[in-house]
């Protein structure tokens, strides 16, 4: 369900200039799109409360606009991928409630304008 939606939405952000997409509590289910790290322009990103599996996608790398994201209350899995490191305007990142194993990247380390990191609810 979650692959059909983001293919059109992709399309059609790509084509505006838009900052925010909220998609939480819509009951997603399925993986975070690899699609969604070609957004460069979004500023924030809420895809908390849904049942949203595997993990994180490295291409998120790219997001360096992010400032906020939120994929909290999902199952998201695995490891937090070094790449996020890269999403240097990140300020708020929202990832409690999932199953998040292993620890947090030194990456990580390089989101000098993070202010406020949740990782409460994981398996760290």
């Amino acid at each position: 369900m979650i692959q059909l939606i983001s293919t059109l939405l992709v399309a059609i952000l790509l084509k505006t200039c838009a900052e925010k997409l909220d998609l939480s509590g819509n009951r997603l289910v399925g993986m975070i799109p690899t699609q969604f790290g070609k957004l460069v322009r979004l500023e924030e990103l809420y895809l908390n409360q849904n049942q949203i599996g595997n993990s994180i996608p490295l291409q998120f790398g790219s997001l360096t606009a992010l400032r906020r994201l939120d994929v909290s209350d999902n199952g998201i899995i695995g490891r937090i991928h070094p790449n996020l490191g890269l999403m240097t305007a990140l300020e708020q990142m929202d990832l409690h409630n999932n199953r998040i194993g292993n620890s947090i990247p030194t990456e990580m380390g390089s989101l000098r304008a993070l202010h406020r990191l949740d990782l409460s609810k994981n398996g760290l």
